[in-house]
């Protein structure tokens, strides 16, 4: 009985904070500008277990990493100066979707001009297909895992505890 209480507090906490960790972003970042965006650096970072395993054989040429990607830097104009901007929202793959100096509107604190939110409908644009897709589903994943636990939660308050 006791189990089924950590269970249900458990999944319903991490359920709800994963469905709802977007709001507070949405209410503090208020101040809309127009920002040109520089798109992040892609870097490798290597395994040496891989690497040694690609040696041992014989696959010289094979990659033996995975490709990361820095964050964005958004910049903007405030009373004459350029400030510079990193998305607090932007998983490490987003990044890849950002053109190069071109300009989006982000959200901007006021209380620390160097943090910016980045609505994330804007992705989208000039992508194909196939990406679109891919950032659908790779932003929607977590949002179906939050309502999975908040479906467990339930599922063990009701047979657990209300019985």
């Amino acid at each position: 009985m006791n189990f089924a209480y950590i269970v249900v507090l458990f999944f319903g906490v991490s359920g709800s904070f994963i469905l709802l960790h977007d709001i507070p972003g949405l209410l503090l970042y208020h101040k809309k500008v127009q920002a040109k965006v520089k798109a992040g650096k892609r870097y490798v970072v290597t395994n040496p277990v891989t690497e040694q395993k690609n040696k041992s054989s014989g696959q010289y040429g094979k990659p033996n990493g995975h490709v990361h990607v820095k964050s964005a830097v958004f910049t903007y104009e405030e009373n004459g100066k350029d400030v510079m901007a990193t998305a607090v929202n932007l998983v490490g793959d987003d990044n890849l979707y950002l053109n190069s100096n071109e300009i989006y509107t982000v959200k901007v604190s006021p209380f620390n001009p160097h943090r910016c939110y980045f609505p994330a409908i804007q992705l989208y644009r000039g992508c194909s297909i196939p990406a679109m897709v891919f950032i659908f589903v790779m932003r929607l994943l977590p949002k179906l895992g939050a309502l999975m636990f908040l479906g467990i939660a339930w599922l063990a308050y009701t047979n657990f505890i209300l019985k």
